[in-house]
């Protein structure tokens, strides 16, 4: 079965459409974007995106603080999620959250899945000074255990694109792979950007995960041991873009956007 939420306008007021496909082998969650192809059954408040008769499994999109904007250029456009960051802003902290309903997702008890969308940093983008600029995460087990995919990088410099891992038994060390016990580390490679979009796709399973930017596989990581009792399933996918690391602000407003974020299973 597949649910897409796609914006629509009426009367001047932004809405979100909620409608559901069925599919033959598999299971994929759309995020907003789009024209609008039916009756919006949802609306958009100022504290979440909150469903009215929810078709189907009820997995669907919770919304707090992102904006839908126009953007032409946008590969799955011509509209897009926006997430601003006011000058002024602290680290450690995001603009919004945009997040499959965990109770349902975790119900499905999903030992794999695979997340694809297109992320855009604009052209003054601002790293935080830690290197850390985190953009969507993946959880993994009830713990709250958690992937993301970072942009390493300060300042105006080089922005990377990375997996990095937090709440684990194990994670990979550098190379990618893990041994016995909490190694450390992160993967990924390349460059990202600022003021052009990126296809991004993350691939987590119950031992391994990697990341995918532009169609090249960027970063792999295998022996990860995710902290919960039983066999790991996914408990999050949330693009919840935080900047930083502790302390700083940021200098001057700048954004980010998703846009066609796409969650299947096998």
């Amino acid at each position: 079965m597949r649910f897409s939420i796609t914006p629509s306008v009426r009367g001047g007021v932004s809405l979100l459409t909620v409608f559901a496909v069925l599919a033959c082998q598999s299971e994929s969650i759309s995020a907003p974007m789009g024209p609008p192809s039916v009756p919006a059954v949802g609306t958009l408040t100022t504290n979440a995106f909150t469903s009215r008769g929810d078709p189907g499994s009820g997995i669907r999109w919770r919304w707090t603080g992102a904006t839908v904007v126009s953007d032409s250029a946008s590969p799955d456009g011509p509209m897009a999620l926006q997430f601003t960051y006011a000058a002024g802003r602290t680290g450690g902290t995001a603009p919004g959250n945009v997040y499959l309903d965990e109770a349902a997702l975790r119900s499905r008890n999903l030992p794999s899945a695979t997340i694809r969308g297109w992320l855009y940093v604009s052209p003054n983008w601002y790293g935080h000074p830690s290197l850390v600029n985190k953009t969507l995460f993946v959880g993994m087990g009830l713990n709250g255990n958690q992937v993301y995919v970072s942009l390493k990088g300060s300042g105006n410099g080089t922005l990377q694109p990375r997996l990095a891992f937090q709440g684990m038994a194990a994670k990979p060390t550098p190379n990618g792979t893990c041994g016995n016990g909490g190694c450390a580390g992160d993967v990924g490679g390349g460059s990202f950007s600022r003021g052009a979009w990126h296809s991004i796709a993350v691939n987590v399973g119950p031992t391994s995960a990697s990341l995918a930017v532009d169609g090249l596989t960027v970063g792999v990581a295998s022996g990860l041991v995710w902290r919960t009792t039983g066999a790991p399933y996914l408990a999050k996918v949330a693009l919840n873009p935080t900047w930083g690391g502790i302390g700083s602000t940021v200098p001057a407003t700048q954004f980010l956007r998703w846009d066609g974020v796409t969650v299947s299973t096998p």
